[in-house]
C-alpha cells in the first residue's frame, strides 16, 4: 500500500498550484516554468488511488451490471446458447493507475512505445479495478463467457494473460476470450465484435 503521507504531500503541492493558478500571482524574480506534461492528470491520479467514492462507484456500477445480467437470464425463453459480456481491460478489468504515475512522475508524455513496454513489463504492477473480478466471478457462475475486448497489443498477449492470472482472474481458455488490437491493425474494434457474436450471444 502506498504511503499516505505521500499521498498528502501530493495533495498539497496540487492545492499549492490551484492556489497560484487563482491569484494570477508569482513570488518576485520567479521564472515560470514548463508545466510538467502529465500534471494535468495528476489530480485525478491522486484521486483514483486514494477516494472512497471512486471505489464506492465502481462497486456500485458493477453490482448493478450483475443485476441486469441475472435478469436478462432470467427474462430470456429460452435461455440462449452461448451468452457471453464482454469487457475492456485498461481501466475497466486493470486499475493502470501505476502507469499514470509513472508518466508523470518522470515527465513524460504517452507514446504507444511507452504503452507496449507497459504491457510487456507491468504484470506484477496492475490492479484489479474495484468490483470488476466479483461481477467476473458472477458472470461465470451463470454460465457466461466473459470477453475482453481491448486495445492492448496482440502481440503482448501472454503478458496480459499473465497479469488477468496473477489477479486471480479465470484463465480458462482465456486466449480465446482476448480480443486484442491485431499487430499493424486498427484500433477499430468492429471487426473483432462481428467475430464474437458469431460465436456468442452477447448480452
Amino acid at each position: 500500500m502506498a504511503c499516505p503521507t505521500l499521498f498528502l504531500a501530493v495533495s498539497l503541492l496540487v492545492c499549492g498550484f490551484q492556489i497560484s493558478a487563482a491569484s494570477g500571482t508569482e513570488p518576485p524574480g520567479s521564472v515560470a516554468a514548463a508545466p510538467s506534461p502529465a500534471l494535468g492528470s495528476l489530480s485525478s491520479n491522486v484521486y483514483v488511488h486514494t477516494s472512497a467514492e471512486y471505489r464506492a462507484c465502481c462497486y456500485g456500477i458493477y453490482a448493478s451490471a450483475g443485476l441486469r445480467l441475472e435478469e436478462l437470464l432470467e427474462d430470456a425463453d429460452p435461455r440462449p446458447a452461448n451468452p457471453a459480456v464482454v469487457m475492456d481491460l485498461d481501466e475497466t478489468v486493470l486499475d493502470i493507475v501505476s502507469f499514470q504515475t509513472f508518466v508523470y512522475v518522470n515527465g513524460l508524455k504517452y507514446t504507444p512505445e511507452l504503452w507496449a513496454r507497459y504491457e510487456r513489463e507491468g504484470v506484477n504492477e496492475v490492479a484489479l479495478v474495484p468490483g470488476a473480478k466479483r461481477f467476473i466471478e458472477r458472470a461465470e457462475a451463470l454460465g457466461v463467457t466473459v470477453i475482453y475486448l481491448s486495445n492492448r497489443n496482440e502481440v503482448n498477449e501472454d503478458a496480459t494473460a499473465a497479469a488477468l492470472e496473477r489477479l486471480g482472474i479465470d484463465a480458462t481458455g482465456l486466449m480465446e476470450r482476448l480480443y486484442l488490437k491485431p499487430q499493424g491493425g486498427s484500433s477499430s474494434k468492429a471487426t473483432r465484435r462481428d467475430a464474437m457474436e458469431a460465436r456468442y450471444n452477447v448480452l
